[in-house]
């Protein structure tokens, strides 16, 4: 499972919005709001399997990214675009834009880890991802 998360601030109590199945969809900036800072976790890698010869593999977990702090939005009107990932696909976030934020400014990006294949782990490394913050899932 990938979670996606937003933080939305302004001059009331903060809200957060956390999405947990996967897809795409989008919010709108709750009314009052004028920021958000958002996260995202990549869908972790496929094992592998094969008892014949006994090869086994975990995949590599997916990596965390986190937007800059306090895009702004406007309450009301602003929409913040979610693709939450399954297993090998990349997780985003983009603050007005229904696509894969190219920079931190305007959301993250979190890669997927890879599959493990032939009795080798899958990484979580990969590069690519977008945000403030980024860190590497496991292996």
């Amino acid at each position: 499972m990938t979670i996606q998360q937003m933080l939305f601030g302004g001059g009331f109590t903060p809200q957060t919005s956390v999405i947990t199945s996967s897809g795409a969809g989008s919010i709108t900036a709750p009314l009052g709001s004028s920021s958000v800072t958002v996260e995202a976790i990549g869908g972790g890698g496929n094992g592998f399997g094969n008892n014949t010869v006994n090869q086994r593999a975990g995949g590599g977990g997916g990596q965390y990214a986190i937007s800059n702090a306090n895009i702004a939005v406007t309450g009301g009107t602003t929409i913040v675009y979610y693709s939450v990932g399954t297993a090998v696909t990349d997780s985003w976030v983009n603050v007005g834009t229904n696509a894969a934020p190219s920079a931190a400014t305007a959301g993250c990006l979190a890669k997927a880890g890879t599959s493990g294949s032939g009795g080798t782990a899958g990484v979580g490394n990969q590069a690519g991802s977008i945000g403030a913050t980024t860190r590497n899932g496991g292996t």
